[in-house]
This record gives C-alpha cells, structure tokens and sequence, in this order.
C-alpha cells in the first residue's frame, strides 16, 4: 500500500484527479458510477473541501481508496472499522488533537449509487 498524506484540502484536490486518470475513468464515468453529472464531479476534483465527508467516502469508495487516520504521535494507525466500533470521545481521549489524515489504497470495491 501506498500511503498519501494529506493535510489540505488542495492536496486532495490532486490525489482524487490522480486516482481517477490512475483507474482510467473519465469524470462522466465517475459521476455516473454516483449517479452525479460531469459538472460535479469537476467541482468536487477542483474544491473538495466543500463537499460532506460522507459524499467524500463515497466518491472515495468508487475510486476503490480508503480514508484512514493515523495518530501522528504514536503512529499507530487507526482504521475506520476500528473507529467505528470504537469511536474516540473526548472523555476518554482516544484521538488526540494531532491526529493526521491518510488515504491509502484500498482493495476493489463498489460504492453504493445514492444521490448527492
């Protein structure tokens, strides 16, 4: 696995395009494996920070990428199984304030259609 870190929304600008052309997918492609349109898809490439985490994951999951993070301190790596069945609270301090973000290949996998 490759690992791309990213701090900036602009870095991930870059990473998603790269993914798509990697996989050799078009945007229309892309956007009609989501049920978006070209136009959107072109939005979201050029200012990812302006769409929700979960149309993220989405977008993300058809580029057959995970989103993990990893504690940056101890550098352990928490994935989102993980997180999921054992989300970090503030009370009891699981994930500290510098934790990073990471995006990482992820094995083949079909992102669910549903509308944005």
């Amino acid at each position: 696995m490759i690992h791309y870190p990213i701090q900036l929304s602009a870095q991930l600008s870059q990473h998603l395009r790269s993914f798509r052309q990697h996989r050799k997918m078009t945007q229309q492609q892309l956007a009609q494996s989501l049920g978006l349109t070209q136009s959107r898809i072109a939005e979201i490439e050029a200012d990812p920070g302006r769409v929700s985490v979960e149309n993220l994951l989405k977008m993300l999951s058809a580029l057959n990428v995970q989103l993990v993070l990893e504690d940056q301190q101890d550098q352990s790596t928490l994935g989102i199984s993980q997180l999921i069945a054992s989300p970090p609270t503030q009370a009891n301090n699981t994930l500290p304030e510098a934790a990073g973000l990471k995006l990482l290949q992820a094995s083949k996998r079909k992102a669910p259609g549903s509308s944005w």
